[in-house]
């Protein structure tokens, strides 16, 4: 874990992605 907003941008892109996919759906 050298990048502590590693986690976040991360985190956030599969919110997106979920995000999109439930509202596509």
């Amino acid at each position: 874990q050298t990048m502590p907003y590693d986690t976040s941008w991360l985190d956030m892109i599969v919110a997106k992605h979920i995000f999109n996919r439930e509202i596509l759906n």
